[in-house]
């Protein structure tokens, strides 16, 4: 809500926004457009450590303690230097040149009606044309490879935990067939919590930054990244509320305003699953007139 970005590509360079509220000097207007490019990676730093944290918790619980008291504060510092890393290199390697400047000039009137005065913004620009010739900018390509580089570490944190964790619990033996039941609609809530950062955040980030390189002209369209961005918080938790039964059945009696309650639905179940593992469907010891009490 502060910073209000704006994403656009135009010709071959991705230009990142922000809209202020307010007149700043050049230096703080720059570096809280810069900010915005560290949110991005103190969500990337998050989603690993979500994945670590269930990891360790399910493979290794003896150390959980290393995320319990001050030290996990410690976690969240080196998050922050992480994204903090992210926000230097957009600061640094991605300056602003008289060129960039002409075509901001250009987008901010012509597309979107905007005081230049109000308007700050990081060039991603990866070539520049020099009498015909097409020459690589190389502060910006280190700045890339850095982006690049905590995505991939990141995803690859997330992947390996994530299936680590499925490999382990899959292993126990001995489970009943509640507790089985319910270990499978984790291992599907987990699976797609794994890929909606994917879908959401990872790939279409990617393909932002390559756009410039294959000279692909987005323009507003590259605003699509801001919505995914947004939409990610509220689309995650609906992986847990709609694959785990107690969860749906609860959120479903919410909604549809229903009276029963989560316990008595949990026994109802249960009753019918008692009924089907002692008497099968077809089995002539069976009576057809036996219930079986809730409280069995």
């Amino acid at each position: 809500m502060f910073l209000r970005p704006i994403i656009h590509i135009y010709d071959d360079t991705l230009f990142v926004m922000q809209r202020k509220w307010f007149q700043m000097s050049k230096f703080v207007s720059h570096l809280t457009t810069t900010m915005y490019c560290g949110c991005y990676a103190m969500s990337f730093v998050l989603f690993a450590l979500q994945f670590l944290y269930r990891y360790i918790a399910t493979c290794m619980p003896q150390h959980v303690v290393k995320f319990q008291g001050i030290r996990f504060f410690f976690w969240i510092f080196g998050a922050f230097c992480i994204a903090l890393s992210w926000e230097s290199a957009a600061f640094f390697l991605f300056p602003q040149s008289d060129r960039t400047q002409k075509v901001f000039l250009n987008i901010v009137n012509q597309s979107y009606g905007l005081d230049p005065d109000f308007v700050d913004y990081v060039p991603y620009r990866y070539f520049e044309n020099d009498e015909g010739t097409r020459k690589v900018i190389l502060l910006n390509i280190i700045g890339i490879i850095q982006h690049v580089i905590i995505m991939v570490v990141s995803f690859g944190t997330l992947f390996y935990c994530a299936f680590k964790t499925y490999s382990t619990i899959s292993k126990h033996k001995g489970m009943s067939i509640k507790t089985k039941e319910l270990q499978m609609q984790l291992f599907r809530a987990l699976a797609v919590q794994a890929t909606i950062p994917m879908i959401f955040m990872y790939a279409p980030l990617l393909f932002l930054y390559a756009c410039p390189l294959i000279n692909l002209q987005l323009g507003a369209m590259a605003n699509y990244q801001t919505i995914m961005g947004q939409l990610y918080p509220g689309v995650d938790p609906f992986a847990v509320l709609f694959l785990v039964n107690v969860y749906r059945r609860t959120l479903l009696n919410i909604i549809c305003l229903r009276t029963t309650s989560l316990k008595e639905s949990s026994i109802q179940e249960n009753s019918r699953k008692y009924e089907a593992a002692v008497s099968p469907r077809g089995d002539p010891r069976r009576p057809k007139s036996s219930t079986v009490s809730p409280r069995c």
